[in-house]
């Protein structure tokens, strides 16, 4: 059984190696303060490569207490100081002397109806933060402030009847659905556990469900192994939406898919968001998928958000040593354009032992021992750059001004982005 094609319009990016959408471009996300928006720019007149963002966006945010929350109104969710540390049992007697800091000190903050992209290599912590966030973990420490209510320190009844409201889309659509059920059982487990309506009106609801995402009503007889991987990743969107959240996490959704299943599912998943009004917290590997479906992306190295900035921006100019390596691993399709790759030396620290002060200063080619001692806090970063950078690492990213990287002159330096469009950074210096 195939999966049903799109009924959208696509192309395909050289850079990413997918198909994408060009028509009905993704709604953007309201950001409390925001008195207007500017069109959005598609691929089909802007060029080659991913759907352009608005020109000249401005989120008008404003810290409030979370890395990215705004000005104006409470965000959606809210994560302050964060720590999900799991015991290292050693010994004869099986002692936690250490703990793997998986997540370790992290804030951040999500508007309604906004996708946050979270990017990082694996082991960071990417997927453990999002299992906090819908409460599939306790956190050591910290708070998850969600429609008002702190989820870490929530359970029983008052956990329940928030999670109504914040669902997650697992990477493995094999592993996350039970083999022993019918995908019927499946999608209307959610309303049974919530006690919503009997049971004609669970088997009607997931019919509706199973056609939202573009599978036949007699799906809901059949078992998980019948279908196919994007089949069955569809059958965890609609248990994911039985509820009518307000929240999706969405943990490498795509990742697990053949490229051109990727793009299908990718389309389902903004359609919905324009449908229902969906926020997402976005977790992947693959850059350019990110910065597709994204508002903005956090970076995210052991433990810690190093860079949180709007898409378009932190593609731009990257503030971060280790968000310019990544971006620079990006494959460059155009055997005549040269790109410089940032190779970093060494391999990822342990999050059991972390290196003192920046976590990245054993890999980073900028660290100065100032990095050495003190851990540097997320903070707004000067988006003119250079300033208070140390001498001799500063580099040119981005438009200005000598030679491009296949030797033609380079135009003037762009005009910086207006001072509304946040950059926080977690370094010491602008690079």
């Amino acid at each position: 059984m195939q999966s049903p094609p799109t009924t959208q319009q696509h192309h395909f990016n050289p850079r990413s190696g997918m198909t994408l959408p060009t028509t009905q471009p993704r709604p953007r996300a309201t950001h409390p303060g925001d008195s207007s928006r500017s069109p959005v720019v598609t691929a089909g007149n802007a060029g080659a490569g991913a759907p352009s963002r608005a020109a000249g966006k401005a989120s008008g945010a404003s810290a409030t207490g979370g890395a990215g929350a705004t000005r104006g109104a409470e965000p959606l969710l809210e994560v302050r100081g964060l720590k999900m540390h799991f015991p290292v049992r050693e010994g004869l007697f099986l002692r936690a002397s250490r703990s793997n800091r998986a997540v370790d000190g992290l804030d951040l903050a999500l508007a309604s109806g906004e996708t946050l992209g979270l990017v990082g290599e694996s082991g960071c912590g990417k997927s453990t933060l999002g299992k906090c966030i819908v409460r599939l973990y306790r956190p050591t420490a910290g708070e998850i402030i969600f429609q008002g209510s702190d989820l870490a320190h929530a359970s029983g009844a008052a956990l329940k009847a928030q999670r109504r409201h914040l669902q997650m889309i697992f990477q493995d659509p094999v592993e996350s659905l039970n083999s022993r059920h019918t995908v019927g059982d499946i999608v209307a487990e959610p309303l049974a556990i919530h006690g919503l309506g009997d049971a004609a009106w669970r088997q009607a609801k997931v019919r509706e469900l199973l056609d939202r995402v573009g599978l036949p009503a007699n799906a809901a007889t059949r078992f998980p192994f019948e279908f196919s991987g994007g089949q069955r990743q569809r059958i965890g969107i609609a248990r994911a939406i039985a509820l009518g959240p307000r929240l999706i996490v969405c943990d490498e959704p795509v990742s697990a898919l053949d490229v051109s299943i990727q793009s299908q599912v990718l389309n389902l998943l903004l359609e919905l968001q324009r449908d229902m009004q969906l926020s997402y917290l976005f977790i992947a590997h693959n850059l350019a998928v990110v910065k597709h479906v994204s508002d903005r992306i956090a970076i995210m190295y052991l433990g810690k958000i190093v860079e949180l900035a709007e898409a378009d921006e932190i593609y731009r100019r990257p503030r971060h040593p280790y968000t310019r390596a990544l971006i620079s691993a990006i494959p460059e399709p155009d055997p005549l354009r040269k790109k410089q790759r940032i190779v970093l030396q060494g391999d990822v620290p342990s999050p059991i032992d972390p290196p003192s002060g920046c976590a990245f200063h054993p890999r980073c080619p900028h660290a100065t021992d100032r990095c050495k001692i003190e851990a540097p806090a997320l903070r707004e970063t000067s988006l003119a750059g250079g300033a208070h950078a140390p001498k001799g690492t500063r580099q040119n990213y981005g438009n200005s001004e000598g030679e491009n990287d296949n030797g033609s002159s380079r135009a003037a330096p762009a005009a910086p982005p207006p001072p509304a469009a946040r950059h926080q950074v977690a370094c010491h210096y602008d690079l």
